[in-house]
């Protein structure tokens, strides 16, 4: 039996649930997937990856089935921050590729062809974190020492 679980140790083991789940997902769904349905160029160089939106949706379900209402401002702000992590790595590698062009117009032109895939990653996660707190009201996966309110 397990004992009751604090909010603060719910929340981590969401968060590391969630984050641990999306990658897992994320690397099956490359292995698994051919190439021509991991991405979607959708017009000029914008792209979509459908795949990285459901495993992200099935991992924050997951993180707030176990962390509960408190969990969607960590799960969106989790996925905000690696979208803004990736994004500047994908900057800097173009940076290193084309010095001779000025930064600001490589920023443009790598958030011109990343922001619908990362909009629908940010929708994916604004759907799939609410969705598992409304499992959790329902049916707690861990016991809990405090009772929320709904």
């Amino acid at each position: 039996m397990i004992g009751p679980a604090s909010p603060r140790q719910r929340l981590i083991l969401a968060s590391a649930v969630a984050f641990v789940l999306d990658f897992a997902l994320g690397l099956l769904a490359a292995r698994l997937l051919p190439a021509q349905l991991q991405t979607f160029a959708v017009h000029g160089n914008s792209f979509i990856q459908p795949a990285a939106c459901v495993a992200l949706a099935i991992s924050l379900f997951l993180g707030g089935w176990i962390g509960g209402r408190r969990f969607l401002p960590i799960g969106l702000a989790l996925v905000l921050l690696l979208q803004l992590m990736a994004l500047a790595l994908l900057v800097q590698i173009a940076h290193g590729a084309m010095p001779q062009r000025p930064l600001g117009v490589i920023a443009a032109s790598v958030l011109a062809s990343n922001a619908l895939g990362l909009g629908l990653q940010l929708l994916a996660a604004a759907l799939g974190a609410p969705a598992g707190a409304a499992l959790h009201r329902r049916r707690p996966l861990l016991p809990s020492s405090i009772q929320e309110s709904p």
